[in-house]
């Protein structure tokens, strides 16, 4: 039987009642198990490129950073990063996944809800109804993160501790994006043209040493934003050494990296870093599409 695409879920492969809308060549698709993105139409009529045993690690993906208000669109250009970087998380790490998704669902301390353990299997990263379950009954009997009554669930006082230090000091609950540059004439006008818009189009807070302006040491508030953001764009034109250092940083907290360069400028890249994959950027308006991309498929 011929899959009818316009109720299809291409992830977890899905079918709906009513058709997903359309805009141009893309498909909106809203999915309960891995929410929602837009789809280009060769795309959604390919093959899905991995094993099917692995597309519980995609749905879990996509339905974070739909939790998260990030963007998500699955074309040619960001598929192959995109299962590149799909996150695969161990066992033990999985409970607190899915009380941190939970939460994002269910913002309201106080409020009782129901988890249908197979619709949302994604929101535990777990492979099946029957592992979802077993993350829950972790979080309720093993931890008292989630207190279980006839009336439905509810996130404790103590759940929502764990969920404030799991979000301490940035990382996957954070929506800040750090841009490490350099401060000059060539580069500062590209904040406002390519660089704060790329990420904000990405569905992430862009943030700059200086930018907004403080009162603040400027050494501690660069460190204080690393700590504090989700991933870093470090644009290494001209071999700036404050951009090394703050990207160095970065990698030592766990964040990922974004490089970037201007192509003239790629001979001075660094021995040490110059085999991470930069965005060789001609211009503005390549480096913005370029840049969006990157993010929409790796972080």
């Amino acid at each position: 039987m011929a899959i009818d695409l316009a109720r299809y879920c291409w992830v977890c492969e899905g079918t709906f009642a009513q058709p997903f809308p359309t805009r141009g060549d893309l498909t909106e698709v809203d999915c309960t198990t891995c929410g929602r993105y837009d789809i280009t139409g060769s795309l959604l009529a390919a093959r899905f490129p991995i094993p099917d045993s692995e597309r519980y690690r995609f749905s879990f993906w996509s339905k974070r950073r739909t939790l998260e208000g990030s963007s998500v669109l699955l074309s040619n250009e960001t598929i192959n990063a995109i299962i590149a970087n799909l996150p695969n998380p161990a066992t033990h790490e999985k409970p607190d996944i899915l009380l941190v998704s939970l939460a994002l669902v269910h913002p309201k301390p106080g409020e009782y809800f129901s988890v249908d353990q197979w619709r949302e299997r994604s929101l535990s990263c777990a492979h099946d109804q029957t592992e979802a379950g077993y993350f829950l009954k972790c979080l309720i009997a093993d931890h008292s993160y989630i207190e279980s009554k006839a009336v439905g669930c509810q996130i404790t006082n103590r759940g929502w501790e764990r969920v404030a230090t799991l979000s301490t000091n940035g990382g996957a609950l954070s929506k800040a994006a750090f841009v490490a540059m350099a401060f000059n004439t060539t580069m500062l006008p590209l904040w406002d043209a390519v660089f704060s818009p790329a990420i904000k189009r990405a569905g992430y807070e862009p943030r700059l040493a200086n930018n907004p302006m403080h009162n603040d040491q400027i050494d501690a508030r660069i460190v204080a934003e690393l700590k504090q953001c989700r991933f870093v764009v470090a644009d290494v034109t001209g071999a700036n050494t404050g951009v090394y250092f703050e990207a160095g940083y970065a990698l030592g907290l766990g964040r990922p990296v974004i490089w970037t360069c201007q192509n003239d400028s790629r001979k001075d890249m660094h021995f040490d870093t110059r085999q991470y994959n930069h965005i060789l950027w001609e211009d503005a308006e390549s480096l913005s599409e370029q840049l969006y991309y990157r993010i929409v498929a790796t972080i």
